[in-house]
């Protein structure tokens, strides 16, 4: 529960910074700071890099500042 929820809030924090953007005219695409990324594959996609990187990173802090 608490890897997911990290990860989407990555997810929510690059959409926050237009790092991450969903263009949808004329068709759909993803873009990674103004990359049309939408042709990579899942596990090489940049934003899921970092989502995963991150919830790593967060969690282990988030953990060691709330010991009880």
């Amino acid at each position: 529960f608490y890897t997911t929820l990290t990860h989407e809030l990555v997810h929510m924090k690059q959409f926050m910074l237009c790092e991450l953007q969903d263009a949808y005219a004329p068709t759909y695409k993803q873009l990674w700071k103004g990359v049309d990324m939408s042709d990579t594959v899942y596990s090489k996609q940049p934003w899921e890099r970092e989502a995963r990187s991150l919830e790593k990173k967060y969690l282990k802090e988030f953990f060691s500042l709330n010991k009880s």
